[in-house]
C-alpha cells in the first residue's frame, strides 16, 4: 500500500491525521486520544482491552469500564476513512499496520538503528548515510514535544503515559541532535555544531544533557571565542562540578585550562 492510500497519524508535535494528503477530522475528543493511545505503542502491536479502560476509566467499575470501551471502538471505527484500519477481538486492539503509518513509531524504529556504537563513533564524523539517516530522524519533528498541546481528558494514569513516551521520545531526539552537533565538530564546522548544541540545550528541560554545554564550550574555544567562551565557562564552573559531566569531566578540565591559560 502506497503512503498516500494510508491513514498518516503525526505525533511529533501537535497531533494530525491526514488521508490521502489531506487533514482528517476525528470530531470526538476521546476518540481522537484512543487513535493517538492505540498509535504509539512501541514495544508492542496490540493492548488489551483492559489496558484501555485502565487508562481511559480506571475509576469506574469494570463493566462500565467494558461498556464505554465498546460505545468509543465504535464510534471511533465510523470516523475512520476505512473500518478496517481498526481492529480488535474479544480481548485486544490494535490498528491495521498495513493501512496506518505513525511518524513516532517511524522514529524510534531509526533511533534503535542509529543507536549502534558501530555506527556513531566517538571520534570521527558520521558516515553520510547514518547523517542523513540522523538528519531525517530529528526532521520528523514538528514541535519538541509528543502530542504537544494535549492533555489526558482528566485520566492521570492516561496523562502519566503521555508524559512517558514524551520524556522517552525527547531524550532519543536530543541524543540524535548531540550526535549531530559532534559530527559537525570532527569536521571542523564549528559555527554548525554550536547551532545544534544550543538547541539541545535549549530544549533539554530535564538536564539530562548537560554533557552538550562542555561542547558547547569547546566550539566557542575553537571558533578563537574567547571572551565567549571566558564567560561560559565561568558561569559553568559556579553551577556544576567536573564530575558532573561524567565521561565528559575531562574535556571539560582541559578545556578550562587552555581557557585560563589565554585569559
Amino acid at each position: 500500500m502506497s503512503g498516500e492510500d494510508k491513514l498518516t497519524i503525526q505525533l511529533l508535535g501537535p497531533p494530525r491525521v491526514l488521508w490521502q494528503g489531506e487533514e482528517w477530522h476525528i470530531k470526538r475528543r476521546k476518540s481522537r486520544m484512543l487513535l493517538y493511545f492505540l498509535a504509539y505503542q512501541p514495544n508492542k502491536k496490540v493492548v488489551s482491552r483492559s489496558d484501555i479502560i485502565l487508562y481511559f476509566w480506571g475509576d469506574q467499575p469494570e463493566d462500565k469500564g467494558k461498556s464505554h470501551l465498546r460505545d468509543l471502538l465504535s464510534k471511533l471505527r465510523k470516523e475512520l476513512p476505512q473500518s478496517n484500519m481498526l481492529l480488535t477481538n474479544r480481548e485486544l486492539v490494535w490498528l491495521n499496520e498495513e493501512s496506518v503509518s505513525i511518524d513516532a513509531i517511524e522514529f524510534d524504529a531509526l533511533f534503535r538503528q542509529l543507536n549502534l556504537q558501530i555506527l556513531v563513533p566517538e571520534d570521527s564524523p558520521l558516515s553520510d548515510m547514518v547523517f542523513q539517516k540522523m538528519i531525517a530522524a530529528v526532521n520528523m519533528w514538528q514541535a519538541s514535544q509528543f502530542m504537544y498541546g494535549i492533555n489526558a481528558l482528566g485520566e492521570d494514569d492516561l496523562q502519566n503515559w503521555i508524559d512517558e513516551q514524551n520524556n522517552d521520545l525527547r531524550y532519543k531526539r536530543l541524543d540524535l541532535m548531540t550526535k549531530l552537533g559532534r559530527h559537525f565538530v570532527f569536521l571542523g564546522d564549528y559555527k554548525e555544531a554550536n547551532k545544534w548544541f544550543d538547541q539541545v540545550i535549549q530544549d533539554d528541560e530535564f538536564y539530562n544533557f548537560d554533557h552538550a554545554k562542555v561542547f558547547r564550550l569547546e566550539v566557542l574555544f575553537r571558533m578563537g571565542q574567547l571572551p565567549q567562551a571566558t564567560s561560559y565557562y565561568k558561569e559553568l564552573k559556579e553551577n556544576y562540578l567536573p564530575d558532573d559531566f561524567g565521561q565528559y569531566s575531562r574535556l571539560f578540565n582541559d578545556l578550562c585550562q587552555d581557557i585560563e591559560a589565554l585569559g
